[in-house]
């Protein structure tokens, strides 16, 4: 087991290096080049050589592991494996351990006092999309009087691995996984429709046997998701492995089947106590190690402008931000593999600023990119949504319509407070909301429908448009026309809160190449996102964690 893992940079470039000890599962996400993938590389290259690889990775600074309470001496192992040497240095190489799967094991650590330490809890099996595929292709049957050197051939060996297996494949895809001895020098692997009868009817040469696999189908000739899902668990499987890394895991699979490999996944790290590492864009994925129970916890990289951070999601805030069921019910999960995220109060909102930054994509690029557009119910929450994903160093943006200003005590402070805004900044903020809120109510009390910020004179229009702008430094952005259906007033929408979406999107029209659709331009929406891009996009954007 991993005692601790210790990255060479942390959330910020002035703060300590990232050290975590990780449990079942450790979700390694960010966007592509980030660095996840190399990490799983070096974590795997410390059972090599450690001495020679501290110092020199980019990513993995460094690590260690836990000495098991309870473990078996080294030398008994030897003799009932009947290896003929042991390397008495504090490691010993697992190529001097005969009968030992050299393809999956790296080393296993040593450290008693003569030397010859513990065998099994520094085994490692490393499994990215190509060494998935590859577990299910032929393999040449091993003489079964030796102890096997793949994982085809230890299940063909253990019927009870072959059951769970097969039951497995079963219940995800309705179809047995079944061994095919019947090429007398090589073992193929078979789904069926039903399962054998028996462990004869599987593994003998009889006219039964070879009937029973003439009905069922090669996985070769298969989708790669049923060998990348196959594959996998069969490694899991077949191997006693401590320490699992895991590449892109969702790679040939379809979502359903990316989450319920993540339950199969988490439930063998669970059971075998194992530190499971995978690097993923999947949110099923995510999802699936949630529903497992693994504690999974998170570590997002980044890597952008040649500074590379790395922030961590405990497992208990993880679990906490899943049991609240708004959290659950809005996409929030997909948002965490994004480069960036804009808030909104609700999905009428989300559609039509998600539009505006698609056309600014198309037009001229100035819209943000990896962008996702996620929605709260309301106002009030769109601050439960923010925090998280701050913590996790994500530039989560809010927009929200002018009452916003109308909203003192609780709400105000949450929002600030997830926003990082530092408190006496928000102590000058609220007194400052409280005299726009009076100035804005005396002039018009319907202001948020009638204009917004043009209800008001001159000196006063500008102290407002000055705390939007501070608010806005925190990505905090307030529509300064009041509210949504204040946007593009010249196609002339009809202001009904049912009816502008549809209205203003037909309008706004489908087809680039037919006259009357709306491109970008200065002014208007167009630059209210293109202001908020500019801000999920700074690396010294205010409010993000350190």
């Amino acid at each position: 087991m991993l005692k601790y893992i210790r990255l060479n940079f942390g959330p910020s470039p002035h703060a300590p290096p990232l050290q975590l000890t990780p449990g079942p599962i450790t979700l390694f996400i960010g966007p592509n080049n980030s660095g996840k993938s190399l990490l799983l590389k070096e974590v795997a290259k410390f059972f090599d050589n450690p001495k020679e690889i501290r110092g020199t990775q980019k990513i993995v600074a460094d690590l260690d592991l836990a000495r098991p309470a309870k473990g078996i001496p080294l030398r008994s192992v030897l003799d009932q494996l009947g290896a003929q040497e042991v390397d008495k240095k504090v490691r010993v190489p697992m190529s001097s351990l005969k009968g030992i799967p050299r393809s999956f094991i790296r080393q296993a650590r040593t450290d008693d006092d003569e030397g010859l330490g513990y065998l099994g809890e520094a085994a490692t099996l490393n499994l990215d999309g190509r060494t998935r595929l590859s577990l299910v292709e032929k393999k040449l049957a091993g003489d079964l009087l030796a102890p096997p050197e793949d994982a085809l051939n230890i299940l063909l060996q253990d019927e009870t691995l072959r059951q769970r297996l097969r039951k497995a494949t079963y219940d995800t895809l309705g179809l047995h996984a079944v061994i095919d001895p019947t090429g007398m020098q090589s073992l193929r692997l078979r789904m069926s429709a039903r399962a054998p009868e028996d462990s004869h009817e599987e593994l003998g040469f009889s006219e039964r046997v070879r009937s029973f696999h003439r009905n069922a189908t090669d996985i070769m000739e298969m989708s790669d998701g049923i060998k990348a899902y196959t594959g996998t668990l069969m490694a899991l499987l077949a191997g006693k492995h401590r320490i699992i890394t895991l590449d892109e895991p969702e790679a040939f699979l379809h979502p359903a089947l990316a989450r319920r490999l993540a339950l199969d996944v988490a439930n063998i790290a669970k059971e075998r106590g194992a530190n499971t590492l995978v690097a993923t864009h999947s949110a099923e994925f995510l999802m699936g190690c949630i529903e497992a129970g693994a504690n999974a916890q998170i570590v997002r990289l980044t890597y952008s402008h040649g500074t590379a951070t790395a922030r961590h999601l405990p497992a208990e805030e993880l679990v906490s931000m899943m049991q609240n069921p708004l959290l659950r019910t809005t996409h929030l999960l997909s948002a965490l593999f994004h480069a960036g995220v804009i808030v909104t109060e609700a999905e009428k909102d989300r559609a039509f600023y998600d539009e505006v930054n698609h056309r600014l994509m198309t037009f001229d690029g100035t819209g943000s990119p990896g962008t996702s557009f996620i929605f709260a119910q309301n106002k009030q929450t769109t601050h439960m949504l923010v925090a998280p994903l701050r913590r996790l160093g994500i530039p989560a943006a809010t927009i929200v319509d002018m009452d916003f200003i109308k909203d003192g005590g609780r709400n105000f402070t949450n929002h600030l407070n997830a926003a990082r805004v530092p408190e006496i900044t928000q102590h000058a903020l609220s007194e400052t909301r409280v005299r726009l809120k009076a100035a804005l109510d005396k002039n018009n009390p319907e202001w948020k429908t009638r204009g917004g910020i043009k209800v008001l004179g001159p000196a006063d229009a500008e102290a407002c448009r000055d705390f939007i702008q501070r608010l806005a430094d925190y990505g905090i952005f307030i529509v300064e026309g009041g509210e949504l259906e204040s946007w593009l007033p010249k196609l002339g929408m009809n202001h009904s809160k049912h009816a502008w979406l549809y209205e203003v999107f037909d309008k706004m029209g489908s087809d680039p190449s037919v006259p009357g659709y709306v491109s970008p331009e200065a002014g208007d929406v167009w630059d209210f996102i293109r202001k908020i891009a500019r801000w999920i996009h700074n690396p010294n954007r205010k409010g993000m964690a350190d």
